[in-house]
C-alpha cells in the first residue's frame, strides 16, 4: 500500500512535473511566437516604413521630375515667346522693308510719271507755242499785204496829191500877173510840201494799230486784242492779234449808233464786260466778241477804241489806268496818221471831183 502511495506520489510528481513541464514547454513556445510574432510585426512595420520611406523617395522623386519638367516647360515656353517675338520682329524688318521698298517705288514711279508729265506738257507748249508762232507768222504776214496794199493805196494819194498840186501850180502859173513875188504864191501850196513831207515819215494806221495791239498783250495780259479806228462814218478793225481766222474781224464795221461805240466812245469810259453770252444781240458786229471777257478802252484823242479779250479771268478796272499812260505815245501817233489819211482823202476827192 504504502509502495503504492509511493507510486502514486511519484506518478503525481511525475503527471506535476509533466503539467509544469507542458506548461513551461507551452509559455516558452508562447514567448517563442511572442517573439515570432514581434519580430514578425517589426518586420512588417519595417516593411512598412521601407515601402513609406520608398513611397514618399518616390512622391519626392515624382514631385521633383514634375517641378523639372515644368521648369523644362517654362524653358522651352520662354525659348517659344523669344524665338517668336524674333520672328515677329524680323517680320516687321521685314515689312518694313518691303513698305520701305514698295513707298521708294511708288516715288520712282511718281517722279517718272511727273517727268513724263512735264515732258509732255513740255512738248505741247512747245507743239502750241509753234502753233502760235506759225499763226502769229500768218498774222504778220497778213498784215504785211495788208501794209503794202494800204502803201500803195498811200503811193496813189500822194501820187494825187502830187498832181493836184502840179496841175494847181501850173494854172496859177497860167493866170499869174506878170510881175513877180512870194506874195503871189497860190494859197496852200506850201502846206501841201509839209504834208508830202510828213506823210513819208509816218507809217500806215495799221502799223501803228499793230504796234499798239502788241503792247496790249503785254500789258494786259489778254489773248487778243483788236484795234477799231473811224474810217468814214463807222468803225472798222485796223489791225489786232488773235483776231479770227482769215482775218475776217477785219470785215466788221459798227456805225456811231452801235451800242459798243456808243458805250465806249460816247461815255468815254472803259467798258469791262464779264458776261458776254448774255450780251450777243449788243455786240453783234464787235470784234472778239465770241470771247468770254471782254474790255474796251476808248482812245478819244485818235477817236478809235482798243477791244481786249480773255479766255481766264475778267479785266480789272485798276490795270486800265496804268496802261493808258503806256500808250499815251502810240495813241497820238496813231491820231496824227488818220488826221494825215483823212487830209489825203480829201485831196484825192477833191481832185476826182473836178
Amino acid at each position: 500500500m504504502q509502495a503504492k502511495a509511493v507510486a502514486d506520489s511519484r506518478a503525481s510528481a511525475e503527471a506535476t512535473k509533466a503539467v509544469e513541464k507542458a506548461r513551461a514547454e507551452a509559455a516558452r513556445i508562447a514567448a517563442l511566437q511572442a517573439r515570432a510574432d514581434e519580430k514578425s510585426a517589426k518586420a512588417r512595420a519595417e516593411v512598412d516604413a521601407k515601402a513609406s520611406q520608398e513611397a514618399a523617395k518616390a512622391a519626392e522623386k515624382a514631385a521633383l521630375e514634375a517641378a523639372r519638367a515644368q521648369e523644362r516647360a517654362r524653358i522651352v515656353s520662354e525659348r517659344a515667346s523669344h524665338a517668336q517675338a524674333k520672328v515677329d520682329a524680323r517680320l516687321a524688318v521685314e515689312a518694313a522693308k518691303a513698305a520701305k521698298v514698295k513707298a521708294e517705288m511708288d516715288a520712282h514711279q511718281a517722279a517718272v510719271k511727273a517727268r513724263e508729265d512735264a515732258e509732255l506738257a513740255r512738248v505741247q507748249a512747245k507743239i502750241d507755242a509753234e502753233a502760235a508762232r506759225k499763226d502769229t507768222i500768218a498774222k504778220v504776214e497778213n498784215l504785211i499785204q495788208e501794209t503794202k496794199i494800204k502803201s500803195e493805196a498811200d503811193k496813189i494819194v500822194n501820187e494825187a496829191v502830187r498832181n493836184a498840186e502840179a496841175e494847181f501850180q501850173a494854172r496859177a502859173e497860167a493866170n499869174r500877173p506878170v510881175y513877180y513875188g512870194p506874195e503871189l504864191e497860190p494859197p496852200g501850196i506850201g502846206y501841201l510840201h509839209q504834208l508830202m513831207a510828213m506823210t513819208d515819215t509816218l507809217a500806215a494806221p495799221s502799223q501803228i494799230a499793230e504796234e499798239l495791239a502788241f503792247v496790249a498783250m503785254e500789258h494786259l495780259e489778254c489773248d487778243a486784242v483788236a484795234i477799231m479806228i473811224p474810217d468814214g462814218d463807222a468803225w472798222a478793225t485796223a489791225s489786232g492779234i488773235g483776231i479770227g481766222i482769215g482775218l475776217k474781224d477785219i470785215r466788221y464795221r459798227l456805225g456811231e449808233e452801235h451800242w459798243f461805240v456808243r458805250e465806249v466812245l460816247g461815255r468815254e469810259e472803259v467798258a469791262i464786260l464779264d458776261d458776254t453770252k448774255t450780251m450777243q444781240n449788243e455786240l453783234s458786229g464787235v470784234p472778239l466778241a465770241n470771247w468770254p471777257f471782254l474790255v474796251g478802252l476808248p482812245m478819244p484823242r485818235a477817236n478809235s477804241i482798243l477791244v481786249a479779250a480773255r479766255t481766264g479771268a475778267p479785266f480789272e478796272g485798276d490795270v486800265m489806268g496804268v496802261f493808258y499812260e503806256g500808250i499815251e505815245d502810240y495813241v497820238n501817233e496813231l491820231a496824227e496818221t488818220l488826221e494825215t489819211r483823212d487830209v489825203a482823202r480829201e485831196i484825192h476827192a477833191r481832185r476826182r471831183r473836178r
